[in-house]
């Protein structure tokens, strides 16, 4: 399954990625004579069944990545269905470690420990969706990628963000999804230098290079940026052009975004662009 993802042996071990077997408690098993009772159930890994009592593994048949804190210490994981019968079941395609005293999914971002070394050096980090994201970006040089896990960007990520760079170069899926939570992300990035790449055909960067590059990935990671004053240019434009109070109510939404800009200059481009829109 992840061979038919673009994944090679050498970007498993690299993400350490695995398998939780098909099995009910074959980790519990394993580890019950080892560890007492109370710091197995405190670690996330286990649920305890009310009707049976019994314990079993809280990750089962899921291809496996850890999850792990800036100095790479593993403190949880994320869990993804591949099967065909457990897509056709409706499961959740990824599950998470629940929230544990090492383990706040609200504040932990994905390959961070790995990124850091090259956001002080490019001082700017991509900030993507998910691992698969984070994996080709990896695929196709950038090494600076994190991502929320699965969840909305939160007020404590962008505190955990802070601590190691001013510059977010925000690469969400180019679906309406990706849109909206690129708009709300921007909000809480405010105190930050941010930049947004637009993956094109509502793609996210996954698809995109498989359906074309690891290089033609890394050049619209480079090269296609756009400022949040750009991006709400095209987000906010109306879907009927021929709607005169819809334009207009444009008009006085965008004007005062541009007009947030203190270079004249990139003024002056904005209301170029808002004109040949409309």
């Amino acid at each position: 399954y992840l061979a038919q993802r673009g994944l090679t042996d050498e970007l498993i071990d690299y993400f350490n990625i695995g398998l939780s077997p098909n099995e009910p408690d074959f980790l519990y098993q394993s580890l019950a004579k080892r560890y007492d009772e109370n710091v197995l159930m405190g670690s996330g890994l286990f649920n305890l069944s009310e009707r049976t009592n019994h314990v079993y593994d809280a990750f089962q048949n899921r291809i496996m990545f850890p999850l792990t804190d800036d100095s790479g210490q593993i403190v949880a994981f994320s869990g993804r269905i591949w099967t065909k019968e457990d897509l056709e079941n409706k499961q959740a395609k990824y599950k998470n470690t629940r929230s544990t005293a090492l383990f706040n999914k609200s504040y932990e971002l994905y390959h961070l420990d790995k990124a850091r070394p090259v956001m002080s050096k490019k001082h700017e980090v991509y900030l993507m969706e998910g691992f698969m994201d984070v994996i080709a970006a990896y695929r196709a040089g950038i090494e600076n990628a994190v991502a929320s896990m699965g969840t909305a960007l939160t007020p404590d990520h962008v505190r955990h963000l802070k601590r190691y760079t001013k510059k977010v170069i925000l690469t969400y899926d180019g679906d309406n999804a990706g849109q909206n939570a690129i708009a709300k992300s921007l909000e809480l990035l405010k105190d930050f230098n941010v930049e947004i790449v637009r993956v094109p055909e509502q793609m996210d960067p996954d698809e995109f290079i498989k359906k074309n590059s690891p290089q033609a990935l890394a050049n619209l990671l480079e090269n296609n940026r756009i400022s949040s004053t750009e991006f709400f240019i095209h987000y906010l434009k109306p879907e009927n052009n021929d709607n005169l109070q819809a334009e207009i109510a444009y008009v006085e939404q965008i004007s005062k975004i541009i007009a947030q800009s203190p270079s004249i200059t990139a003024q002056n481009s904005y209301i170029n662009m808002v004109a040949d829109l409309l």
